[in-house]
């Protein structure tokens, strides 16, 4: 996935970079005519364009031979530290041929150690890092082409003296051609990257400092082997963060024109100026499109309903390709039950700056407004669009690790210092031993299995027996064993599929970078989504009731004297009802538990939910007593006691009394 990443959002990166010229270029050359220079010279031409096509095919076979060979030309950021060359190293850790020698005359054992090392847990990184030229050398090479065919033509050549030149051009437009395809993957050396380096650099020594009194320990090198875990690549992330801030806020853009204008550099200052107008157009787009409802963003994970319907109607972070469609059509933006909804986390720049345009809209009802309206100038002046732009870039994957170690640092309590400090070690134990065990057995695995595993740690067991818990988790994803984990299941009381509705294990965990899916189509799911799209109120029928949670749970004492009769007429009695000590516990589940009770509890009240759907009554309803009536079954199924129309304890309870027995019995 992250090789097809690599090569989809550059697809999308070069496509954007063709209005971004168009635009750029009279801008430039009215720039040159007030004494402002290029670095190079150009005029606009289609066919510079399908030279670049050309070039690019030249690309390919050269990253193709990167990945047999190993070697690469340009400095791409994982090329820098890398060295491992796998079958040369087995082979000397196996020989000792051509390794240094010590006092004895034999070579050391630590180094073939190292060596052997590096020829086996090195392999997957090594076939990783030759692949990832694949994404990047043939887009360089483009954009290089692209250039100096402009600049030959610029320059007034044709036929065999262009070409002449495009070969042979001068070392000073040659560099100027590898700044602008390095711009395009985001491995130029930008004042902002070598900031964020040097930042990273000087964490790698202070951590070293932490771990030098450990004997036998290197701590430099450990201290750089955990700063890097978390943070595994440095240039490519800042630059990605300058382009959108560039994109999605003057605020940024226009400091960063005038510096360019400053330094007398036309082309710089043209593109920046280019890059602003594109953004705010697609910012208005995307902002137009949240006000149809056919654009999702990231979702607020302490909201239950709106967590559930998210994964169940509509992902975060996804746009209703068929609602576009019908939308431009003038048809109904109303969502329907097999619409195809596509990600855009992963479509190169473009992506990341509607991801920053949807998550600065909060507001549905205002979210469509002029770009160049005095409001919304305003609210970009103090930096609303670059604050979601960076809020944004938090959320991507390749950000986890710092985002999860912010976390842990501004945690306000121990409560919140620990659930941060757990998922930061997880997540970082996933980086690690991804060197052993790559990803991509995780993704194998996931497209082979029905079911989701419930994978979630709960508070049943110590701090630490919970960590540990979670490392155990990680590697049993990635050697296939996960049959004994509880399958999770969602509001309705069905397992949660593994692979959606509408595509295939393949192709959805492994190759498609869009995730490209179908909502569900049952009509309660489509109701429910329906009256959330006409009064942007979700009911309390989609939550998670609090007994079927992580949450503790209070041992249920039967009272009343009507709870007493339901617990008569429903035929049960345990032993640990008598325990008056046990009664005024809290007891913690774990997933077996509450997937049991939230299997019982999401049928039962789904049913309830397709049966009042059904009736007259609720034909005749409007849009806000719907809501109300299906808040009122809601009601039935919040508490951990909840009584039946025949005076008898709801399933639910029942099955809750049942796993307090096998608590008490395990306890007592």
């Amino acid at each position: 996935m992250s090789q097809i990443t690599n090569v989809g959002a550059n697809i999308i990166n070069a496509m954007v970079k063709v209005p971004v010229d168009i635009l750029a270029l009279p801008v430039e050359k009215v720039a040159n005519m007030f004494g402002l220079e290029s670095p190079m010279k150009r005029n606009y031409s289609i066919n510079a364009y399908m030279y670049g096509l050309r070039k690019f095919g030249a690309g390919f076979v050269e990253a193709a031979d990167q990945i047999i060979t190993g070697q690469e030309k340009g400095g791409s950021e994982w090329r820098v530290h890398r060295g491992f060359a796998p079958f040369r190293s087995i082979a000397a850790a196996t020989t000792g041929k051509g390794l240094p020698l010590g006092a004895d005359g034999k070579a050391s054992n630590s180094q073939r150690l190292k060596l052997f090392t590096q020829g086996t847990l090195g392999l997957p990184a090594e076939v990783m890092f030759r692949f990832l030229s694949l994404g990047d050398t043939p887009f360089r090479r483009m954009v290089e082409g692209v250039e100096l065919y402009q600049a030959g033509r610029s320059m007034g050549l044709e036929g065999e003296a262009l070409k002449r030149f495009i070969k042979y051009p001068t070392k000073k437009q040659m560099e100027a051609a590898e700044r602008e395809g390095k711009k395009l993957t985001f491995q130029e050396r930008t004042a902002g990257s070598k900031f964020a380096e040097d930042i990273v650099a000087f964490f790698e020594r202070n951590a070293g400092k932490l771990f030098n009194w450990i004997p036998g320990v290197d701590g430099d090198a450990l201290g750089k082997f955990i700063v890097r875990t978390n943070v595994p690549y440095v240039r490519t992330p800042a630059n990605i963060l300058r382009e959108t801030l560039i994109f999605t806020t003057p605020y940024i853009g226009i400091p960063v024109m005038m510096k360019n204008l400053k330094d007398g550099d036309a082309r710089e200052a043209s593109q920046t100026l280019a890059k602003m107008t594109i953004g705010s157009m697609a910012g208005h787009v995307a902002s137009i499109l949240v006000s149809e409802g056919l654009i999702s963003g990231a979702i607020e994970w302490d909201e239950d309903e709106e967590k559930n319907m998210a994964y169940d109607q509509f992902p975060p972070n996804s746009i209703n390709v068929s609602g576009v469609q019908r939308w431009l059509k003038g048809e109904s933006t109303a969502k329907q039950a097999d619409d195809v909804l596509v990600s855009y986390n992963k479509l190169g720049i473009l992506g990341t700056v509607i991801g920053a345009r949807v998550k600065a809209t909060s507001d549905s009802a205002k979210a469509v407004e002029d770009p160049f309206a005095f409001t919304s100038v305003l609210k970009e002046s103090f930096g609303i669009g670059a604050f979601s732009s960076i809020s944004h870039m938090l959320d991507q994957s390749f950000l986890s690790g710092i985002n999860g170690f912010l976390d842990v640092i501004s945690a306000a309590d121990q409560g919140g210092f620990e659930r941060a400090t757990e998922r930061w070690l997880g997540t970082t134990f996933q980086a690690i031993s991804a060197i052993a065990l790559p990803n991509t057995l995780s993704a194998l695995y996931r497209a082979d299995r029905e079911y989701l595993p419930d994978t979630r740690v709960t508070k049943d067991m110590p701090y630490a027996e919970r960590i540990l818990k979670k490392f155990e988790y990680t590697v049993r994803d990635r050697t296939f064993n996960l049959a004994s984990v509880p399958v999770r299941i969602d509001w309705k009381g069905n397992p949660i599929k593994q692979t959606p509705r509408g595509t295939t294990g393949i192709a959805y965990q492994i190759f498609d970078i869009t995730k490209a899916r179908q909502g569900e189509a049952d009509p309660v799911s489509n109701e429910i989504w329906r009256l959330y799209e006409q009064t942007e109120s979700l009911p309390d029928v989609v939550g998670t009731p609090a007994y079927a949670t992580t949450s503790a749970v209070s041992v249920p004492d039967i009272i009343s004297s009507k709870e007493r009769m339901a617990l008569r007429r429903s035929g049960v009695n345990y032993s640990w009802m008598e325990d008056e000590d046990f009664l005024k516990e809290r007891v913690r589940l774990n997933t077996e538990q509450i997937n049991r009770l939230m299997r019982i509890s999401g049928k039962e009240r789904y049913a309830e939910v397709e049966q009042l759907m059904a009736s007259k009554s609720y034909q005749k309803m409007k849009d806000d007593e719907k809501i109300e009536a299906l808040n009122e079954i809601a009601d039935k199924y919040r508490s951990v006691k909840e009584i039946d129309n025949r005076g008898k304890f709801r399933a639910h309870t029942l099955e809750l009394f049942k796993i307090m027995q096998e608590i008490y019995e395990a306890e007592r």
